[in-house]
């Protein structure tokens, strides 16, 4: 055979079998090896023939107790073959070995020589000495047993290949597809390997066509050829692993731990019960697995099976470390009212009232028989009536609840205690070293405080200039002798005083108001409503003062609104008004009312 040929070959074998021409190659050595034992063995007659002959009986050996001893057969060494194949030559080379040993300490030489027959070729002691075999004396029988053997080899290096593929995924789910199916088992290809189910693996009468999508619990991997039926790979639907992985994978709670599954008993096709509990007293456990409306707990029950007149049927049941509490819920519909517990014989008698004690049993028996799966103990349900009358002694379900609350209070209060425990401890701790927890975030605070400080006394010390005082490193400043800071000293702010100086005097101002006072009497009521006053004001044009005279009024153009009949009556009682209501201005007479 060419080289390249040989190699393609090597590496096609490798893609089918889902291993590497290395490993190919080794069972190649492996064969040779095994091929050319089995044949140097057959050469010196080392195994007996085979008709069998009469032996006559030895004596059997007895032990201390009277027990046959087994004498352990000793066995034969095998020849030392060593098999050398370079690929890139295109060479197969095989050598036999001996061991070299001194004459006295040589015990077999099928696989030893002594020293003294091989000095002279240049051994010394511990070496080996080989002679190169040919393929020349291979018969068609040597052939066979290289064959078997060399599948032998392929087939454990397919196994290894498998179990370090698969080892990792040993209790997931794995969807493979249909390759063949008959009513006694199906065939699931799961890529690199084929695995087959039989009726006990599969829920219910469930059945499939070729090239359905199907998904499979990996329960482990044989790794002897203990059944030949059997596949490399062992997978299950009917397992109650199955089960609680799909909740796993439907129920988030379940997945990230908040509710937590403590067991699961099934009866595959007919009916499973599904014990939860959560450690958060504000998480429904049972609730969060049902779903809004069923929704979850439908989507699981959807893919148990898909016989439509066998449904798998799940309930949910709230797992309670109190087993009476525990008993009334795996029991369910059964009406349970009390149970007598026997922890030793792990028994117990459960009472039911209201004729319920057949529903507690269920149909067939099955809901007693997933109620002992999830408890562990032996469980037979009587009737209130019937019980009665065997006198039969139990705990009613209220002295169970009170037993449940009081472990609840005492799980609380241990937690309590342990949580003060370590509250003081953190204290302790910060107490001992409270550097340790004053962070470098706090450390930069202290720094940009000082800063801040150093930036509000700069102005201060800018008028001092004679007490100035450099700013140091921290380490410098620890060192240094205290420096007394200087104080500056701030000078009083001079107030500015303005004078003021005004036109007008005390006997114009009079004299506008004797004028401002004729005039209101004169006029009527509508020049009062819109008469402005006007003082003499300081004007600032082109930084010259200019004076005006504001005491005359300036007069506008107005359009007239009344008649000169209407004038003159409301001037008559504008008058009779004034004469009426005269106004007192003695006060503005007095000097103290102008130096206020």
């Amino acid at each position: 055979m060419d080289q390249k040929q040989f190699i393609k070959s090597l590496e096609a074998m490798g893609n089918e079998k889902g291993i590497s021409s290395e490993a190919i190659v080794e069972s190649i050595k492996e064969a040779f090896k095994i091929t050319f034992n089995k044949k140097f063995e057959d050469e010196c007659a080392i195994y007996k023939p085979r008709k069998k002959r009469v032996l006559p009986k030895k004596e059997v050996k007895l032990d201390e107790n009277g027990q046959p001893i087994k004498e352990e057969k000793e066995k034969l060494a095998d020849a030392l073959i060593r098999c050398d194949i370079d690929i890139d030559k295109g060479t197969i080379n095989i050598f036999r070995q001996w061991k070299v040993v001194n004459e006295d300490d040589l015990s077999d030489d099928f696989v030893e020589v002594s020293f003294d027959d091989v000095k002279d070729k240049g051994f010394q002691v511990g070496d080996f000495y080989e002679e190169k075999l040919n393929f020349d004396t291979f018969t068609k029988g040597d052939v066979t047993r290289f064959i078997t053997a060399f599948r032998q080899c392929i087939s454990r290096a397919e196994k290894d290949a498998l179990l370090e593929t698969f080892s990792g995924k040993i209790g997931d789910l794995v969807t493979g597809v249909v390759e063949k199916s008959d009513p006694h088992s199906v065939i699931v290809n799961l890529g690199r390997v084929s695995v087959t189910l039989f009726q006990k693996d599969l829920i219910g009468r469930e059945t499939f066509k070729v090239g359905d999508s199907i998904k499979v619990y990996i329960c482990g991997i044989s790794k002897e050829d203990t059944n030949k039926n059997a596949s490399l790979i062992h997978c299950s639907r009917s397992c109650s692993q199955f089960l609680q992985k799909l909740f796993e994978n439907e129920v988030r709670e379940i997945y990230d731990g908040t509710v937590k599954i403590y067991k699961v008993a099934r009866l595959a096709g007919n009916r499973s019960k599904v014990a939860v509990y959560s450690d958060d007293p504000n998480v429904d456990a049972s609730g969060a697995c049902i779903g809004q409306s069923g929704s979850r707990i439908q989507t699981i029950v959807s893919q148990l099976g898909n016989d439509r007149n066998c449904k798998e049927k799940i309930d949910i049941v709230q797992y309670s470390p109190n087993l009476g509490v525990f008993l009334r819920e795996c029991l369910k519909p059964g009406v349970v009212i009390g149970a007598n517990i026997d922890d030793e014989n792990k028994t117990a008698t459960v009472i039911c009232g209201g004729d319920t004690g057949s529903a507690a049993i269920g149909f067939k028996g099955a809901n007693v028989v997933l109620a002992r799966i999830l408890t562990g103990y032996d469980i037979s349900v009587l009737d209130d009536e019937l019980a009665a009358e065997k006198g039969v002694t139990y705990t009613t379900m209220a002295e169970f609840e009170a037993q449940e609350k009081e472990l609840e209070k005492e799980k609380y209060r241990q937690e309590s205690i342990k949580m003060a425990e370590n509250e003081t401890k953190k204290q302790v701790e910060v107490e001992k070293k409270p550097e340790e927890f004053l962070g470098k975030d706090d450390d930069e605070e202290n720094e940009d405080i000082e800063d801040i400080s150093t930036a509000e006394a700069a102005p201060i010390n800018k008028v001092v200039e004679e007490n100035k005082v450099e700013v140091t490193p921290k380490e410098e400043v620890k060192e240094a002798a205290p420096v007394e800071e200087p104080v500056a000293k701030v000078e009083p702010v001079k107030e500015e005083v303005h004078d003021v100086k005004t036109t007008t005097t005390l006997e114009s101002l009079e004299k506008t108001l004797e004028e401002e006072k004729k005039e209101n009497s004169n006029k009527g009521t509508y020049h009062k409503k819109f008469k402005k006053t006007w003082d003499k004001q300081n004007h600032e044009e082109d930084g010259k003062k200019v004076e005006e005279d504001v005491s005359k009024p300036k007069t506008s153009k107005v359009m007239p609104v009344y008649t000169e009949e209407e004038l003159k009556q409301m001037e008559e009682e504008e008058k009779q008004n004034s004469s009426s209501e005269s106004e007192d201005y003695s006060e503005y007479d007095n000097d103290e009312y102008y130096d206020k």
